[in-house]
């Protein structure tokens, strides 16, 4: 055999050996650009949500601080008001749940808060009093949402979008408390 001839079947037989590369190179950089994609998705989803709440506690208060504290059965008004701002936003019902009694803590300096309606049931809103100027305490009303982003649990504990594990990475990888629950929640606190 000529080294024409060796050299034609060297060519012919290139693409052949060539055949399962792009594929490989395929799996490796798709696999580089799911992770990243979802990257991005696992983080804005806590964030957006993050922010969603603290919208709609600000609208709540809001609201509440256009009832009149002269009216009759003010505590319960003011609680219904907060309660229906929430329920009438964008977010989904199991996206949010009312904070747990540990939820407003110290919140802006106050330590004592009441749930506000009368009938001890659960509200988004606690109540407080300003006693800073002793001659004018004020009302302050702190308007609290929480959910919890956990990667198991119940259904309206769990991350909206999955927690995905990948060598050891978490995504998204928020912050725990002692308990090792991820709470995102959102507080607004207003003079009334």
């Amino acid at each position: 055999m000529d080294a024409y001839a060796s050299t034609r079947n060297e060519i012919a037989q290139a693409p052949r050996m060539q055949r399962g590369s792009v594929a490989i190179e395929f799996a490796a950089v798709f696999a580089v650009f799911f992770v990243v994609l979802y990257a991005a998705l696992a983080y804005s989803i806590p964030f957006m949500l993050q922010q969603s709440l603290k919208q709609v506690s600000a609208d709540a208060a809001r609201s509440a601080a256009r009832i009149d504290p002269a009216v009759a059965g003010y505590r319960d008004k003011v609680a219904d008001i907060v309660d229906q701002t929430v329920k009438n936003s964008w977010l989904p019902g199991n996206w949010y749940a009312h904070c747990t009694t540990a939820g407003p803590g110290s919140t802006q300096g106050y330590t004592q808060w009441q749930a506000l309606r009368s009938d001890g049931a659960d509200s988004y809103a606690y109540l407080t009093s300003d006693n800073s100027d002793p001659d004018d305490p004020r009302p302050v009303i702190l308007v609290c949402l929480e959910r919890k982003y956990n990667r198991s649990g119940a259904a309206n504990e769990t991350a909206i979008v999955p927690v995905l594990e990948i060598i050891g990475v978490t995504l998204p990888a928020l912050p725990v408390d002692d308990n090792g629950d991820t709470i995102l929640r959102a507080t607004t606190a207003m003079h009334l």
